[in-house]
């Protein structure tokens, strides 16, 4: 089965999955946040005009998400500093998004 696969993968190639899980998440995310803004399903034509802002944010992205560690958390042991450390990310990357859709 496919999780036997995944579980006997090393450790190193997990976290890379993960990593790029989360990068896609991110440009998701902003397609449904620009989806709901301008209530179009597909919002083709604002996603080009703002396309800098994907690539931005993804850079940004990847480097907030590594330095809080997310990566390392456990699911399984939700203590006040992983939520701390949940919530200040959500905070500099909505922030680093309003900062990069003011500039363009």
């Amino acid at each position: 089965m496919l999780v036997e696969r995944l579980l006997v993968l090393p450790r190193h190639t997990k976290r890379m999955l993960i990593f790029t899980m989360d990068m896609l998440l991110i440009g998701i995310c902003l397609f449904a946040a620009f989806a709901l803004r301008y209530g179009v399903l597909f919002p083709v034509s604002i996603l080009l005009d703002n396309w800098i802002q994907f690539v931005s944010m993804s850079v940004v992205g990847s480097v907030v998400i590594n330095t809080m560690r997310l990566p390392r958390i456990k699911l399984h042991a939700m203590e006040n500093g992983v939520i701390l450390r949940l919530g200040a990310t959500a905070v500099i990357l909505s922030l680093s998004a309003m900062s990069v859709d003011l500039q363009s």
